[in-house]
């Protein structure tokens, strides 16, 4: 796979999980506190839950494989100096908080969305955590030296792709 095409895909898989989540945030009234559907028919309780399982995909395609994963975010870049320090100082974390978050996420995926090994009780993934860390590896890719040249016809910001997406979703939802 060429440079281009490996940029162009952890990009597109950002992109993915930064949609889903725009889409599962918009089926609640309020994400935040307390949690209420905005339709509590079977159908949209499911595409919901179709919405959060997806993100997470994607979000664990970018960062919960860093030795195997064909897509893991490093790989798009060759001066790899820094980048870990600089990703976990941008996100306002600490390397041990980011390993928390991405454990919790790897459990869900695991345990619940690939084998249903344990599914009770769910903790589902917060998606704030996925939401920050795909936009900024987003903005990192369409800003760095070695990866802005392979993404000029594709969103310009992160923030701009979720808030087109979350609008699109609130017409669906509420028509």
């Amino acid at each position: 796979m060429t440079d281009q095409n490996k940029i162009f895909r952890i990009a597109q898989s950002c992109l993915h999980c930064i949609a889903n989540i725009a889409c599962y945030r918009a089926c609640w009234n309020d994400y935040k506190t307390p949690p209420v559907l905005r339709n509590l028919e079977d159908f949209w309780i499911r595409v919901n839950g179709n919405f959060l399982d997806a993100a997470t995909l994607n979000w664990c395609i970018l960062f919960a494989d860093e030795k195997d994963g064909k897509h893991d975010w490093r790989r798009a870049f060759k001066n790899k100096k820094g980048l870990n320090e600089n990703f976990y100082s941008s996100l306002n974390t600490t390397e041990q908080d980011f390993k928390e978050g991405l454990l919790e996420i790897k459990n869900y995926r695991d345990k619940y969305l690939a084998h249903m090994d344990n599914p009770s009780p769910i903790l589902y993934p917060k998606t704030g955590f996925m939401l920050d860390s795909a936009s900024y590896l987003f903005g990192l890719l369409k800003s760095h030296k070695e990866t802005k040249a392979f993404l000029g016809g594709i969103y310009e910001s992160a923030e701009s792709h979720f808030e087109e997406k979350y609008e699109e979703a609130l017409k669906i939802i509420n028509t």
